[in-house]
């Protein structure tokens, strides 16, 4: 069954049937970013603009009628408690957290949102680029409080004017009305909102005016357009296959765009709740397909992941990208079990060598990385990480001679006892060992490559420059 189709030319993938195999994924997106009814098209254009950090949806509505016809528009959104998980699991507490503040600022409402230990620290904010005649926080004053209001019918919008609650617990929501007035046959108006966090309102001021202003909205999606130009020129190939052109040129990497950004950390098997958060070896291999196209944002990304490596040189399996929080995963599961796993630390090998092969950047080796352990602030080069990664595995191995399965290894569901070897990661070891010992001939230091390569079990003759050096 076809469900949409790729326009290679808006580097889009259109979808005309929604019921798609499984559910789709828009981490910023609605069922429908064009909609009409009763002849009012709504056009809403929702994007996070290059280097900030708000949320803009720009909103364009138009009177399709042969008629002229009296339009409000109420854009309502929900919150939720930074905490989400506790939000499934104390529903009790939790509302009685929330509180909401509306201000004024000139002519416009912003509406403030956050948990009361969260006052100074995480505050909500939702505004626009008009003047807001009413305003709802309170989700069952919105929805109806005694009449069972429903969101295809809240009874709220049977009135003249929202309440201007301010909710002071609760379910909070921000929800503004605007009386756009009378519009023309094919007139259209355009509302801008907003929704971001900052630590107080005052830090927000700026960012608030900015994209109140519409050329500042359309110069920042051109600015996107031009940032995707830029991606996706590093590569464009055109062969007699147009599937594969439109893979390789377009779909593949801005796929890989999203993997390195999101990793997995909000999916249908992640729920983004807190307990597992970035993997290092799913991110690791992310990097692996960006290097190319983002390389400043690959090195970055990278000592990052390197931050997470432990001085024995394992590194954590996950980590919080809020908290900076470092996780061992699920190895806790198991008392009996070793507490890492056989091959995430060797994942950042292969990035290290990848990342300078790209770019020639051999004086990131000398740039300087912690370790995770509270005592390591001072840091060492990434060249030192990248040694004491192929260090613990080769001291690390079982009784033939093979690296040990630690937890697991690339298969994480391979949890054995203790003496257990993988493949998985002898493979990978010499992967990355093979690679090392390349960029130590790359760097002109052939007595060390030689030491790396003596220290295989079964040493074989070396070849330079064979894995590309």
């Amino acid at each position: 069954m076809n469900y949409g189709y790729f326009d290679d030319n808006n580097r889009e993938y259109v979808i005309t049937n929604p019921r798609t195999p499984t559910k789709w994924i828009n981490y910023i997106g609605t069922l429908h970013i064009v909609s009409e009814i009763y002849g009012i098209l709504t056009e809403v254009t929702i994007f996070v603009p290059t280097g900030a950090e708000v949320e803009v949806r720009d909103i364009k509505i138009t009177n399709v009628n042969d008629q002229p016809i009296k339009v409000d528009a109420i854009p309502v959104l929900e919150y939720t408690h930074p905490d989400a998980l506790k939000q499934f699991t104390n529903a009790d507490w939790i509302p009685q957290t929330m509180q909401s503040k509306a201000v004024k600022d000139g002519e416009c409402t912003v509406l403030t949102q956050y948990p009361f230990m969260f006052r100074d620290i995480k505050v909500n904010y939702f505004t626009s680029n008009l003047p807001a005649s009413s305003f709802e926080t309170d989700r069952k004053k919105f929805l109806g409080e005694n009449e069972y209001g429903t969101w295809t019918n809240p009874v709220s919008l049977q009135n003249d004017e929202l309440s201007n609650t301010e909710a002071s617990r609760g379910d909070n929501i921000a929800a503004l009305l605007f009386h756009l007035g009378t519009l023309q046959p094919r007139e259209t108006k355009r509302l801008i909102t907003q929704l971001g966090q900052v630590h107080t309102l005052v830090d927000a001021k700026q960012s608030i005016e900015t994209w109140r202003d519409p050329k500042s909205v359309d110069d920042a999606l051109d600015a996107m357009k031009k940032y995707w130009d830029d991606y996706l020129s590093v590569l464009q190939v055109e062969t007699p296959d147009l599937a594969f052109n439109s893979t390789v040129n377009i779909h593949n990497p801005h796929q890989c765009h999203t993997t390195r950004q999101w990793s997995r950390y909000l999916s249908y098997y992640q729920l983004g709740l807190g307990a597992r958060g970035i993997g290092i070896r799913d991110s690791s291999q992310d990097i692996l397909g960006v290097i190319a196209n983002d390389p400043q944002g690959s090195k970055d990304f990278l000592k990052q992941l390197l931050s997470f490596q432990r001085q024995n040189g394992s590194a954590l399996h996950a980590f919080n990208p809020l908290t900076l929080e470092g996780s061992v995963g699920d190895s806790l599961e198991r008392e009996d079990r070793p507490h890492y796993y056989s091959d995430d630390h060797l994942w950042s090998v292969l990035c290290v060598t990848a990342y300078i092969k790209e770019t020639g950047d051999v004086a990131f080796l000398d740039e300087k990385v912690h370790f995770y352990e509270k005592d390591s602030v001072e840091g060492v080069s990434v060249l030192d990480h990248v040694k004491q990664a192929l260090t613990f595995t080769r001291n690390d191995t079982g009784k033939h001679g093979l690296p040990l399965l630690g937890f697991a290894d690339w298969n994480d569901t391979i949890n054995l006892a203790k003496g257990a070897e993988s493949l998985f990661t002898a493979h990978l070891y010499g992967r990355a060992l093979n690679e090392f010992i390349g960029l130590l001939d790359y760097l002109g230091k052939n007595d060390e490559a030689d030491k790396w390569q003596s220290s295989c079990r079964n040493e074989v003759p070396r070849r330079r420059a064979r894995l590309g050096w």
